[in-house]
């Protein structure tokens, strides 16, 4: 087998195109060149020997199987190659294409190449204000290998005529096409929109200042140099900058969307009017002039106690804010939706002045009353000094009024009823003093009134106090224990009493009715010692027997009063004569209420007690848990005690209205754990951001229980936010966004990863107006951001459709540029952009959008060379090789590479390297 040797081959270009006279050398160190054609050597090969000895080089030539030359290998000083080629001609070129998306500054131009004429070094557009333009001059560099081929020119003039022609450098030298010409469009004024004042910080007192930011987005430059950027504001509307006064802040951005921070705002100021502007050689554009109603609160109001000197009610306190102003909000309902504003007081017993974080109480009103806004507050204690502040609270902050004082007298003695009894002759009763007013009662007492029916208003005077009455306790609270005798048959109304310094206190009335001579006399009212799903055990008592043998004694029940009270309902017996009983009632409705009576028969006729409600357990159903809640669905689970007997249905009921839910109301019956005392149920087909109200029920053999109403909200279909998003910087991003609705809460929620929900710090809550602006801040340059809307409704919380936008990038990053293999004329330029100003990220496409390398005489550039690179399917980091030929021999010249990444507003260049070429 023929080992081949590793051949280096010397490439020399002499012009033209490839012969077939091709020649490979053999240089002998004795300086004496074998020269063979190409074509007739099959392979050369070294031959080791098998024992020690000296290598040789074969030739193999015209299929021979035998070499046809041999050399010790130590003779054989290098092997070569050599292509000879055919001189270059000049290229020629055919009807270039038609110039197209002229602009203001760009136009594309190209060239169509009929015929190379040899090896293409270069070739391109060159162009320029002059006819016949030629290298050197202004060109633009082709990396197409096609011979219909176009570039971009930029940077141009606005309204200027130009002359461009394609060209091609081969080894013949520079061959040009038809000249062509075209004028760019004629530079127009800038379109520019001023972006509305947004984050105001307010000035809240006369010795602090304020600011707000604004600025402007340029979305046409109109094929103008732009010299400067910036905003004028004024507090009146700006039309002419100069003639009314307007100040302005100049931005520091060089970019198309830019920003200013206005500050210095002195208190107090109502409303702030922008205008964005820019700069030109020979003129000035300016923006749409746009405000903000800066809600300053100018005045603290006044705090009006007078009227609780003669309050007729000492436990009420009326307040009234007087003079007020709202910085310039309109306080009305709808204003309010957009700019909540709100009016109060601090109420404290102990701070002089409260306020919104110290306050006792805190009291709002909407109340407008007498130029200003009042309230009632009805929970005041008696005898107690009050200090009082109103305050203001609008977005920007909230104010107090000098702190004022009240002081209230005592307020009514309160009490109730414990219990009462009765007898044949005499009523019994037991009252207790719950409250004395914030004075110590000094009075307690009663009025008794036969057959009246009941005392009319104004209630009578007392004459008679602590009759019967012992006290209890001391300072007038306690229990009190009474009795007043009663002939038979009459009604006897009792009007219990208590006093303090301040005024009597009518506070209890209770009825007896007389019972006839000679009925047997019920010891109290029915007790209750136990309840089931359908029996009740009762417990009363006989007193006497009126004068006769109680031969009959038990309860008298029924779930109609008016019937009870007419005698009629069914009675269980519980043995005679008197003294304490008891008896069971059987057979009763589950959870249904019950109206009984202790009954007593002698001689004379039958005796009842007084009438007490009760009633019997109910098959208990617990109260719903909801969960799963969407637009229009939920489930529903819920737990039933069954009480031991078999559920034989259970499910859910649900309405959107406000009503009380029956087992006639929409319903999901319980099909998946059927007789299970846990379930759930699934609601669907249900309305959005909608109220429903829904109970779970069941079924047993005794009959149908219903448990207590729960409520949920459907979601939203939409968040109710509409976005629009745009670069603001590098660190930040405008929002626009349009309200349709309003939530609990709403606003946006962003990150570097997928999906983010609330449970992020990074949110923007939108709250107040319906269209505004705002800035999400602290944002990392050139980094994909994930966004969307959301909505925190009753229901819980909405996410609109995932968007995704990056910030501005950072400036493109290069590594150090080499140059090599320089000649007399050409030179190799390597580098690379090792960043494209976007947050790097494995596999992600190529931010650039230009790139290439620019030559020139001049270190400033000027009348530079540009050769445009193809970015074409290339990804960060882009390694750049590019060859540059045509160059002048002994010449120093200056290199660098460009490149525009995606905004494409700013061009970033690498350093400068210098090189001079070889003489």
């Amino acid at each position: 087998m023929r080992n081949l040797i590793l051949i280096f081959a010397i490439f020399i270009f002499v012009g033209g195109s490839l012969q077939a006279q091709d020649t490979t050398y053999i240089y002998k160190k004795s300086f004496v060149t074998i020269k063979l054609l190409t074509k007739s050597v099959d392979s050369i090969a070294v031959k080791k020997p098998l024992k020690k000895g000296a290598d040789t080089l074969l030739v193999y030539s015209n299929s021979s199987t035998k070499p046809n030359y041999k050399f010790a290998t130590a003779e054989v000083d290098s092997i070569g190659y050599r292509k000879r080629f055919m001189p270059s001609v000049l290229a020629t070129f055919g009807t270039p294409p038609a110039i197209s998306g002229i602009g203001q500054t760009s136009a594309v131009v190209g060239g169509l190449i009929t015929n190379v004429g040899g090896f293409v070094i270069e070739k391109g557009v060159v162009y320029g204000v002059f006819a016949n333009p030629t290298i050197p001059g202004t060109k633009t560099v082709s990396t197409s290998s096609s011979n219909a081929f176009s570039v971009s020119l930029i940077n141009l003039k606005a309204g200027t005529l130009y002359y461009a022609r394609a060209y091609v450098l081969n080894f013949a030298g520079v061959a040009y096409g038809p000249v062509q010409t075209f004028t760019t469009l004629n530079p127009t004024t800038p379109v520019l929109t001023t972006v509305k004042p947004y984050n105001f910080v307010a000035p809240l007192a006369s010795n602090q200042s304020g600011s707000v930011l604004s600025g402007g987005v340029i979305s046409n430059a109109g094929g103008r140099v732009i010299t400067e950027r910036g905003v004028y504001f004024n507090f009146q509307p700006i039309v002419d900058p100069a003639a009314d006064g307007a100040s302005k802040v100049v931005s520091q951005d060089s970019v198309n969307s830019f920003g200013v921070l206005i500050n210095s705002l002195v208190y107090p100021v109502n409303k702030i009017f922008v205008r964005a502007y820019v700069k030109y050689t020979g003129g000035e554009t300016l923006g749409n002039l746009d405000s903000l109603l800066l809600p300053i609160i100018k005045g603290n109001g006044s705090l009006d106690l007078s009227q609780n000197v003669f309050s007729p009610t000492p436990n009420s306190l009326f307040l009234n804010l007087k003079n007020v102003d709202f910085g310039g909000i309109e306080f009305t309902e709808q204003a309010l939706l957009k700019n909540p504003v709100k009016v109060g007081y601090c109420l404290s017993k102990t701070i002089k002045n409260p306020n919104a974080d110290n306050a006792d109480t805190i009291v709002q009103t909407t109340d407008f009353l007498n130029n200003g806004y009042a309230v009632e507050y009805k929970k005041a204690s008696g005898n107690t000094n009050y200090y009082i502040t109103g305050f203001i609270l609008n977005p920007v902050g909230i104010r107090y009024t000098e702190p004022d004082s009240v002081l209230l007298g005592p307020g009514n003695p309160e009490g109730k009823l414990i219990s009462q009894s009765r007898n044949a002759d005499t009523c019994y009763f037991t009252f207790q003093i719950t409250g004395d007013g914030g004075q110590a009662i000094t009075k307690v007492g009663f009025q008794s009134l036969v057959d009246a029916g009941s005392f009319s208003l104004p209630y009578p005077d007392f004459n008679t106090y602590n009759v019967s009455l012992p006290f209890v306790s001391t300072n007038g609270l306690g229990i009190y224990k009474g009795k007043i005798a009663i002939s038979s048959d009459k009604t006897l109304t009792v009007l219990i009493n208590a006093s303090n310094t301040q005024d009597d206190n009518n506070i209890i009335i209770t009825q007896f009715l007389g019972v006839p001579i000679g009925l047997a006399a019920i010891a109290s009212n029915p007790g209750v010692s136990a309840r089931g799903i359908d029996n009740l055990t009762l417990n009363g008592g006989v007193v006497n027997g009126g004068g006769s043998t109680v031969t009959a004694r038990g309860f008298q029940y029924n779930t109609d009063l008016a019937l009870l009270n007419a005698n009629s309902g069914p009675t269980v017996g519980s043995g005679s004569g008197i003294g304490s009983y008891s008896a069971t009632i059987t057979g009763l409705n589950p959870g249904t209420t019950y109206y009984v009576r202790s009954y007593a028969v002698n001689s004379t006729g039958t005796a009842y007690g007084a009438i007490t409600t009760t009633s019997t357990l109910p098959l208990i159903v617990k109260g719903c848990t909801i969960s799963d809640v969407s637009f229009n669905g939920a489930k529903v689970s819920a737990t039933i005690d069954a009480g031991g007997r078999p559920i034989v249905e259970s499910g859910i009921l649900y309405a959107s209205a406000n009503i009380t839910l029956d087992i006639n109301s929409p319903k999901v019956v319980n099909t998946l754990n059927v007789g299970s005392e846990d379930f759930f149920c699934n609601l669907t087909g249900l309305a959005s951001n909608t109220k429903y109200f829904v109970r779970a029920y069941a079924k047993n053999s005794i009959g149908t229980e219903l448990g207590p109403i729960s409520t949920f909200f459907t979601l939203p279909t939409s968040t109710g936010i509409e976005l629009l998003l745009f670069p603001d910087s590098k660190t930040s991003h405008l929002v626009n966004f349009k309200k349709t609705q309003i939530f609990t809460e709403q606003g946006v929620v962003y990150s570097t990863f997928p999906l983010p929900d609330i449970s992020l710090q990074t949110k923007k809550v939108f709250s107040g107006v319906f269209d505004g602006q705002d800035t999400l801040k602290n944002l990392l340059a050139g980094t994909l951001y994930y966004i969307r809307s959301y909505c925190v409704s009753a229901g819980g919380v909405l996410y609109s459709p995932q968007s995704s936008f990056y910030t501005k990038p950072n400036p493109v990053v290069f590594s150090p540029v080499t140059v090599s293999t320089i000649t007399s004329s050409t030179v190799n330029v390597i580098a690379s952009v090792s960043d494209d100003g976007y947050k790097t990220i494995s596999g992600a496409l190529n931010k650039l959008q230009t790139a290439g390398l620019q030559y020139s005489l001049r270190p400033d550039f000027i009348g530079s060379t540009r050769i445009e690179y193809d970015l074409t399917n290339k990804i960060t980091p882009v390694s750049i090789v590019m060859s540059v030929g045509l160059l002048t021999p002994n010449t120093t010249y200056f290199v660098r590479l460009y490149a525009t990444n995606e905004i494409g507003i700013n061009t970033y260049y690498s350093e400068v390297k210098s090189f001079k070429t070889n003489p």
